[in-house]
């Protein structure tokens, strides 16, 4: 059976601040969202909280094979995906040599990533599908 959630973008937005604004005021110098379970954590860097907006929010989906995922946890994925989609994640990537991805180059490293794993575990005699697909869930401004 297919799996079908209906989510209320607006409110999931409204929810992530909540949990941005809490955690700055709690005193946390710099929070994020764990996309695992949507709530805010401090992380160790240095600076006051931003103060973010819900244009600030960026929510995407991604829907892939079971021959991507046997070899790629949906963390990694989705960590691809949006720097793909919104350009550089972080200050780390910055200091590590990781900049901006187009999000096909980003897509296709997986599907690579994905391939090799088959490859190594197989050797070259079976690898299932790996395939990938995007969508960006902005929600325009006048709704």
């Amino acid at each position: 059976d297919p799996l079908v959630d209906i989510m209320d973008l607006k409110r999931m937005k409204s929810k992530v601040l909540e949990e941005l604004n809490v955690a700055c005021l709690n005193g946390s110098d710099a929070v994020e969202i764990d996309p695992a379970t949507g709530e805010a954590k401090e992380i160790d860097k240095e600076g006051a909280c931003l103060d973010y907006t819900e244009k600030d929010i960026k929510v995407f989906a991604f829907a892939a094979t079971d021959g991507l995922l046997d070899y790629l946890p949906e963390d990694i994925i989705a960590h691809h995906v949006a720097k793909g989609l919104y350009g550089v994640s972080g200050e780390d990537d910055r200091e590590n040599g990781e900049g901006s991805t187009h999000l096909l180059t980003s897509c296709e490293d997986l599907i690579y990533a994905a391939a090799q794993g088959w490859q190594e575990d197989k050797g070259g005699r079976y690898r299932d599908d790996i395939a990938i697909a995007v969508a960006d869930l902005t929600v325009p401004d006048n709704e």
